[in-house]
């Protein structure tokens, strides 16, 4: 009876486990679900973007230049800024957060609705620019120029925040994204001289606005053609000089 008693005890003992209050909650009240395979069956938006971007953004640069006799800033490519630099891309940026994939679904949202305001602002009956011709409230012309110089700095302070999440993608992005932080400033910089009555400095800043964002449509336009060859499994691979792992080398040399 002794003996039956201590083994009793002994068995008490050893299996008293104390479990940590974090593990019972993961464990017990938030356990983990296996992961549904759905996702796996859907196409990749990322070139559906890309292809809004640049058919809205190529005319444009093209018009900004000047080239072929072209100019209106825009406004005869209007149909492109709608449906394919706003809607394809606001439908793109929709795919990949239904991916997961929060930093392509944030800049393909915020340019999707760049280039619907950007049309709305060429559209007559948005009136933007007509409220000032008219001179309603005293308002002069020059004062819309002025005033939407403010929203092409702040769109260059947010593709500057994207050309810095950019270093832990590729290279191709990085040049992408710094080049059209740029072109964007020289844009903004035109309106602001074209609103002081500088026509030719504001023209001159706003043709080279019109070429660097050619050169970020021709980064683009690479970057396209890598994706697609890619999803068609052709053998040739474009390469956009890969920086995922670079950080992560570092710290583990600087751990070692």
């Amino acid at each position: 009876m002794t003996g039956n008693s201590d083994q009793i005890e002994c068995v008490r003992t050893n299996t008293s486990v104390a479990i940590p209050i974090e593990v019972f909650e993961r464990r017990y009240l938030a356990p983990q679900l296996p992961k549904a395979d759905w996702y796996k069956r859907l196409g990749n938006p990322t070139p559906l973007g890309l292809v809004g971007f640049l058919m809205g953004a190529t005319p444009l640069a093209c018009t900004l230049m000047g080239w072929g006799g072209s100019g209106g800033g825009g406004v005869a490519t209007i149909g492109f800024t709608y449906f394919f630099g706003g809607l394809l891309q606001l439908i793109a940026s929709l795919l990949e957060f239904i991916l997961g994939n929060t930093f392509p679904f944030i800049v393909f949202g915020s340019f999707g609705a760049f280039w619907v305001g950007f049309g709305a602002a060429q559209t007559p009956s948005f009136n933007a620019q007509g409220f000032f011709q008219s001179g309603q409230d005293g308002t002069d012309i020059s004062e819309f120029y002025a005033s939407y110089a403010f929203g092409l700095i702040f769109m260059a302070f947010l593709v500057a925040i994207y050309t810095i999440c950019a270093t832990r993608l590729n290279v191709v992005f990085v040049c992408l994204f710094f080049t059209l932080t740029i072109a964007l400033i020289c844009l903004a910089v035109s309106y602001w001289y074209i609103a002081r009555g500088n026509d030719v400095v504001g023209g001159r800043l706003s043709k080279t606005g019109g070429a660097l964002t050619f050169v970020v449509c021709f980064l683009a336009w690479y970057y396209l053609i890598g994706l697609m060859l890619d999803d068609v499994n052709f053998p040739l691979r474009v390469p956009v000089g890969d920086l995922t792992g670079r950080f992560a080398r570092e710290k583990t040399s600087s751990e070692a």
